[in-house]
């Protein structure tokens, strides 16, 4: 596979299955890894049984597919000779499953000290809760995220969850970020030892709660439920316009008050001077948020957002799907990529980001499961065809071919 990126010539393998482990080796392979992604045989990623087929097109583009089973003792041999040629394993599994292998990382770093282990799990390595099993949403219940969202008026509705893997793809980021910075330090050491990168889900969702846990600890104030609404600014709100379709608006500073209340010809608050302090529209919120509202209901969202935006506010319509495929900043940022996937064909994917400017990422396609079994046995390991196709035929190995 051709290598391109900042992180060329960095070899990374894939333990992982469902989003978070996966997304790790794919944001590593959009900047120019090669990530050999380590699949059961006949069954592959979850993500390849899901209805949405557009999802392992997504999470598994760019990698290379070996299929190994790793549950038979006998055929990780195979594994620990990649290990040996790698910088980077990525895992996912329930704490303990590599260590019930033998694959645990003493294991691993004695046929390649320099490896650095990056594993996610629910509730991480250590800790009481370790063996529990986890998904995103309960990584976004555990932290404390979840009791957050919803209307405070509304509190024994359940809270909704958000519409995409926000604790799934955030923790992978962290995971990701984790292993260039061990990666770092294993190049800065003169002995060049890898370490473990130990990333539980909720801790993703629950570093996003920022302040909020440090001021409960000095206060005792616990935050709550903040519905539609900015914890800071003012107004902060997403209101519906004459076209039902809804408006964000965030105010901050003084500067942006003053800009605000020239857009919606409120020249009454712009000379109120207790309001130049954003503490004291803090205190008078209901008032404005509710003449905030009044104001968006009167126009459509494409005139608010233009009258607003040409003053200065920080506002903008809240955008479909749909939308945003069409939208001229989107597309000429060029934030979606064609990309011809074996299984759908042409489809759009999200760029890669951030951008680089003199090593950009990459995008590539999702692998076939086990289509670069023997790529890989014979480029990485050596292994000639006579042994390749030995392998196949004692169901070590499968991929198409062989």
């Amino acid at each position: 596979m051709e290598s391109q990126g900042p992180l060329a010539g960095l070899r990374v393998l894939e333990l992982a299955h469902y989003i978070a482990g996966p997304f790790v080796g794919t944001v590593l392979a959009e900047l120019g890894a090669d990530v050999i992604k380590v699949e059961e045989p006949g069954r592959g990623d979850f993500l390849h049984r899901l209805r949405r087929p557009e999802w392992f097109a997504v999470e598994g583009r760019g990698k290379r597919s070996v299929a190994l089973d790793l549950r038979r003792p006998e055929r990780r041999h195979l594994l620990l000779q990649l290990v040996q040629r790698a910088d980077v394993l990525v895992e996912n599994y329930r704490p303990g499953t590599l260590e019930g292998w033998g694959l645990g990382p003493e294991r691993l770093w004695g046929v390649n000290p320099s490896l650095v282990v990056a594993r996610i799990s629910g509730f991480g390595q250590t800790g009481p809760y370790r063996e529990r099993p986890g998904y995103d949403g309960l990584a976004m219940a555990f932290s404390g995220a979840l009791s957050l969202i919803g209307y405070p008026h509304l509190p024994t509705l359940p809270p909704p969850m958000p519409g995409v893997l926000l604790a799934d793809y955030t923790a992978g980021l962290f995971a990701a970020l984790g292993a260039l910075a061990a990666l770092r330090a294993r190049d800065g050491d003169p002995q060049r030892r890898g370490q473990v990168v130990d990333m539980a889900f909720y801790e993703a969702p629950l570093r996003f709660l920022a302040y909020l846990v440090t001021a409960y600890a000095r206060t005792g104030e616990a935050p709550a439920r903040g519905g539609g609404r900015s914890p800071v600014a003012v107004p902060g709100g997403c209101y519906l316009c004459r076209d039902g379709r809804f408006l964000i608006i965030r105010v901050l500073d003084e500067t942006q008050w003053l800009a605000f209340c020239r857009a919606v010809g409120r020249d009454d608050w712009a000379q109120d001077e207790s309001l130049a302090l954003l503490e004291e529209r803090q205190r008078r919120r209901e008032e404005i948020e509710a003449a905030t509202a009044a104001w968006a209901a009167r126009l459509d969202s494409h005139e608010a957002e233009r009258v607003l935006l040409q003053a200065g506010v920080v506002a903008g319509r809240v955008n479909t799907v749909a939308e945003l495929m069409e939208d001229p900043h989107i597309q000429g940022r060029g934030n979606f990529v064609p990309v011809e996937d074996p299984v759908l064909g042409e489809v759009l994917m999200p760029s890669p980001v951030p951008r680089l400017s003199r090593t950009p990422g990459r995008v590539g396609r999702a692998p076939l499961l086990g289509e670069h079994t023997a790529q890989v046995l014979q480029e990485v390991l050596g292994y000639d065809q006579a042994k390749i196709a030995e392998l196949a035929r004692a169901g070590v190995v499968q991929g198409p071919g062989i």
